[in-house]
């Protein structure tokens, strides 16, 4: 083997090695926070039930974004990038990520408006549940409200991928639960201080819409690291037709 080809694959092992550690500690510490959460307040209590469910819905949101969009934009990016130019496919992220704040802020704002039908049509919960379908319609409220942070995320995780920069998207699902998990731990500790402990919850929720801005912080100071930065802008170009192509894929 060539000294370029081992280089080249002692690079592609350290990044795999390096991602796979850091994708491996969000599942470590996910199960903490089920464990803290479960320890704190109970398997059987509204609280633990209702912050489960707004949870899921987020992350099953994320998952759904990542999962289609990153693929499709991740190549288009870098063809429009290599036949146009740098600026040429920063018109196209540019494009993506106004689209999703204008698209985005709509939803969460509907979805804030029909939380209690999204949550009961996802639970199964009627009026013996009323109580619990209040409460996890105010998590789900305002965990939701981080999801215009999190889709500007994928769009800078796939470009952050296009510059072969794989470590700090996936420090950027680091963040997200570090924060989730830091908000749930300091807010448990000061409510049982003051002895109100089934407040301590809300830590989990505060953390988890500061772990959407997490997200997207860890990305922009990833680019902004390496010089890219300069080139957001909001702007949106429909009849792109790099931009079309994305769309068609996903």
């Amino acid at each position: 083997m060539s000294e370029t080809g081992r280089k080249l694959g002692t690079s592609i092992l350290k990044f795999t090695l390096l991602v796979g550690l850091i994708q491996g500690s969000c599942k470590v510490l996910g199960l903490v926070e089920k464990l803290v959460l479960g320890y704190s307040f109970g398997t059987q209590t509204a609280g633990y039930a209702c912050d489960i469910v707004a949870f899921e819905v987020i992350l099953v949101t994320l998952e759904v974004l990542k999962g289609v969009l990153a693929p499709a934009l991740l190549p288009t990016l870098e063809e429009a990038r290599e036949r146009e130019g740098e600026e040429r496919g920063w018109q196209l992220v540019n494009s993506f990520l106004g689209l999703a704040v204008v698209v985005l802020l709509p939803v969460v704002a509907l979805a804030g408006l029909f939380a209690p039908d999204i949550i009961a049509a996802y639970t199964g919960w009627g009026a013996e549940q009323a109580e619990s379908l209040a409460l996890a319609t105010r998590f789900f409220r305002i965990m939701f409200s981080g999801a215009v942070f999190l889709g500007a995320g994928v769009i800078t995780y796939a470009t952050l991928n296009s510059y072969r920069r794989f470590g700090l998207p996936a420090l950027g699902d680091l963040t997200f639960k570090v924060l989730g998990l830091g908000g749930l731990v300091g807010a448990s500790l000061i409510a049982q201080a003051a002895g109100k402990v089934e407040l301590g919850i809300w830590g989990l929720v505060c953390g988890i819409f500061a772990g959407s801005l997490g997200y997207v912080g860890v990305h922009l100071l990833g680019l902004r690291a390496i010089g890219k930065a300069k080139y957001l802008k909001a702007r949106i170009n429909l009849k792109d037709p790099y931009f079309q192509r994305v769309c068609y894929l996903a």
